[in-house]
């Protein structure tokens, strides 16, 4: 533990003797330490977070491919295209469709938690 102090009195020391290279140091780290936090910050909350719906794995986004085109064209759905395929879905599973839309069934609002 001696060892541990008198290095640290060393270290210490030389960094008064240094002030340019202790400032330079120190900004160097507090740059480092703020964009390393920022980072996560934003890569924990868009990519690691929870949705804040219920059942958040259950939700889906539909999209069109037309393959014959000139270029492969990727797109959402139109709500004439949406409203077909929900009124011609065979399977139990309810599709609430987007919020205000015209159809005879009325919409589901996803909850938040």
């Amino acid at each position: 533990m001696t060892d541990f102090r008198g290095d640290v009195r060393q270290a210490v020391r030389a960094m008064g003797r240094q002030k340019g290279f202790t400032a330079a140091a120190l900004v160097s780290l507090a740059l480092g330490i703020g964009a390393n936090t920022a980072l996560f910050s934003v890569t924990y909350g868009v990519l690691l977070r929870p949705l804040p719906y219920d059942d958040a794995d259950r939700l889906v986004r539909l999209s069109e491919e037309h393959p014959g085109a000139n270029a492969p064209v990727r797109r959402l759905l139109s709500n004439l295209t949406f409203h077909a395929w929900r009124h011609s879905l065979r399977c139990s599973a309810r599709v609430p469709g987007p919020v205000g839309s015209c159809c005879p069934t009325t919409p589901r609002r996803a909850r938040s938690r």
